[in-house]
Parts: structure tokens; C-alpha cells; sequence
């Protein structure tokens, strides 16, 4: 849009029109002025609060003088105070009474208690040691007299009689004749302690009964010797493996290690030397598995 202004100063568009719409007059170019800036307000200054005005001293009011206070002095004059103004004299009247200070309280002594007398220590009379008569010894027993009169004084002196017991003097036949003595009677042997089964392998179900207090386990051959031959399982080495042992006095099981070539197991946990061994316990032999049913304990037990 291209503001235009005629002389009659009238606004008109000149793309439009090229005369004044309105009084049909040509146009003057009109210099469209730019708003100017509005300056920015000046703050206002805040209201300071008025100043309190300080109360002025005012000026002292006369007192009357006290009419029932006035009294005449012997000088003529009329004075209201203590005093005469003229003479000084002091206003007669009843003079007041000075009390006198209260005594301060005697403080009586305090009775102490007597001090009791120390007790006077008798001497006591220590006796005279009385001496002792001195024991006169003892004169050796006399020999029994070897007489065919005392047989039985002969008897007790050629048995050793000291008064108290017999010795018994020590019999040469008595010597050590190279054997053990056996102070728990072990268990008759054909006697059943328990069972071992066997679970797997060739031989499964097979059954062998515990008749000892040690009974071996392993492969048997002619040169080496087992209670149980597990022939059947080539995985074992020769010769006993391993011992299962019976204890008769707590009434407990352990398997015990040979020290052989094939290693043992009680619930796949090696056994290096020993292990207890509780029912119903798996044992391992190389590849045959064996299961433990005892017959003796704490319940029972031959």
C-alpha cells in the first residue's frame, strides 16, 4: 500500500488511485513519520515515612503547697517543709523512735561427746611350754622262735607277711608266650553284621553278607586274596581295594582304604583313608556301585 496526501490534506491509496478520491486533487508525497520511542518511566521514589515528632519537655508545673502540712515557726514564719526558711529551725513534732539493733544470735557451743578411755591391755600371761617327754625307742620285735610249737608264725614269715597283705612272690613260669590277649571278644565269624548290594554291572542284584569285623573288597585271583570278589568289573585292579570295617565297641561302620590302584567312593566323596559309613550309604569301586544295609547297631548288635 502506497499512502498518498492531496493539498486538502486528505489520505488516500496510491496504488489505487492517482487523484484524491475525495476532492479529485493530485497528491503530495507524505513522509510517514516514525513513532518515536516512548521513554521508560522514571521510577517513583518510595514514600519515606513521616518523622515522629519528639515531644517537647514541658515546662514544670508549680505545686501547690500542702495546707495540711503548714506549720508556724517561732520566728513568725509559715513553713510547709521540714525546715524554717528563715531560721532553720526543725518543725517541732513527736520524734521518731530509733529501734534499737536486734542482738545477733549467740551460737551456742555444740556438745562434743567425751572421748571414751582407751582400754588398758591386760597382759596376758603366756604359759611356760610344758616339755614333752621324749619317746623311748621302740626296741626291735623279737625273732619269732622257729619252734615246732608256732607252724603257722613259720607259714606267714615264709609267705612274706608285711601286716597289711600278702606278697606273692613272682613264679618264673609265668613268661611271655608270644601271644596277643584279646581284652573285647571279637565277633564269631558266620555271623551276619550286613549286606552289600550291588546296583549295577553284570552282577546287579547280586547280594553279599558282612560275616566279619573286616571284610575285603576287590577282584580275586590265585596270587591275591578278597572276602568280595568283584570279578565281574575288569575296571578293578587286582587284590583287595578296600575294607569295611566293623567297630563292636561303638557300633559304628567305616570304609577303610587298601591303598590299592583303584580309587573308593562313598556317595562319589573319595575316601583317602577312612570314612564313617551310615545305611543306605552307595559305595564306588570302580565302576560297580554297591549299597550298604547294616544289621548290627545301637539297637542291636551280637
Amino acid at each position: 500500500m502506497k499512502l498518498k496526501r492531496c493539498p486538502n490534506l486528505h489520505y488516500y491509496d496510491g496504488d489505487k488511485y492517482d487523484r484524491c478520491p475525495h476532492c479529485n486533487q493530485t497528491d503530495e508525497k507524505v513522509k510517514v513519520q516514525e513513532p518515536k520511542p516512548t521513554p521508560a518511566p522514571k521510577p517513583e521514589p518510595e514514600p519515606q515515612p513521616a518523622p515522629t515528632p519528639v515531644p517537647k519537655p514541658s515546662a514544670p508545673v508549680a505545686q501547690e503547697p500542702d495546707e495540711s502540712n503548714a506549720w508556724r515557726c517561732q520566728c513568725g514564719a509559715v513553713s510547709h517543709g521540714l525546715f524554717c526558711p528563715q531560721c532553720g529551725s526543725r518543725k517541732p513534732g513527736p520524734q521518731p523512735v530509733k529501734e534499737d539493733p536486734k542482738p545477733a544470735p549467740v551460737s551456742q557451743p555444740v556438745p562434743q561427746p567425751s572421748p571414751e578411755p582407751e582400754a588398758v591391755e591386760e597382759p596376758v600371761a603366756v604359759p611356760e611350754p610344758i616339755a614333752e617327754p621324749s619317746p623311748e625307742p621302740l626296741s626291735e620285735p623279737e625273732a619269732f622262735p622257729l619252734t615246732e610249737s608256732a607252724p603257722l608264725v613259720n607259714h606267714i614269715r615264709d609267705d612274706g607277711f608285711t601286716g597289711d597283705s600278702f606278697e606273692e612272690p613272682l613264679k618264673e613260669e609265668q613268661e611271655d608266650d608270644g601271644k596277643t590277649q584279646v581284652i573285647f571278644e571279637e565277633i564269631e565269624d558266620d555271623l551276619p553284621l550286613g549286606w552289600l548290594t550291588v546296583l549295577n554291572t553284570a552282577a546287579k542284584g547280586r547280594v553279599f553278607t558282612l560275616n566279619s569285623a573286616r571284610t575285603t573288597l576287590g577282584r580275586a585271583d590265585a596270587a591275591n586274596r578278597a572276602d568280595i570278589d568283584l570279578r565281574s568289573d575288569r575296571s578293578i585292579s587286582r587284590g583287595a581295594q578296600a575294607t569295611v570295617v566293623y567297630d563292636p565297641l561303638n557300633k559304628k561302620y567305616f570304609l577303610q582304604s587298601a591303598g590299592g590302584k583303584t580309587f573308593v567312593y562313598i556317595n562319589r566323596e573319595m575316601v583317602l583313608t577312612y570314612a564313617a559309613l551310615k545305611p543306605y550309604d552307595i559305595i564306588r569301586i570302580g565302576e560297580t556301585e554297591l549299597v550298604f544295609v547294616p544289621l548290627c547297631s545301637e539297637h542291636f548288635s551280637w
